[in-house]
């Protein structure tokens, strides 16, 4: 009996920081992929992709279409997808640090929710002017 309470007692802080780790590493390493929820943005259409992290692996992943894309690409043939990091929280802090498309999924809805005085076929030589003028240079390296 002794003998097994010695073992329990071992692996008890061992399972203590398994169960813990994802809390308490996103203090002292704000915005890592251990456990945080990153935000992508396709330039090419407009269309969202959502990851989450536990332990630096994907737990959760979707993409999604956005009214901007949907109105830019009725059919929903949509080019070859350029995914950039659009923002990245984790679970503590409630900004992101900014990418080169930080930003950009938010100006796609904003877009969509106004109400302007134009007709769709006006609007929609904007939605393309929108993507042209994304930056498309080399993908940023996510800061780790």
């Amino acid at each position: 009996m002794r003998g097994r309470r010695s073992i329990l007692f071992a692996f008890l802080p061992l399972t203590v920081l398994l169960a813990a780790g994802p809390f308490l590493y996103p203090l002292f390493s704000p915005w890592s992929r251990m456990n945080c929820r990153i935000d992508y943005v396709d330039i090419h259409s407009g269309r969202l992709r959502q990851e989450r992290y536990l332990w630096w692996v994907p737990v959760y992943a979707r993409e999604a279409e956005t009214d901007f894309s949907r109105k830019l690409f009725p059919d929903g043939n949509y080019p070859e997808p350029d995914w950039r990091i659009d923002s990245c929280y984790d679970p503590y802090l409630r900004h992101s640090p900014h990418y080169a498309h930080h930003g950009t999924l938010w100006l796609l809805r904003q877009f969509e929710n106004n109400d302007p005085a134009l007709t769709e076929a006006e609007l929609q030589p904007l939605r393309q002017r929108i993507l042209r003028e994304l930056p498309h240079g080399k993908p940023e390296l996510p800061r780790l």
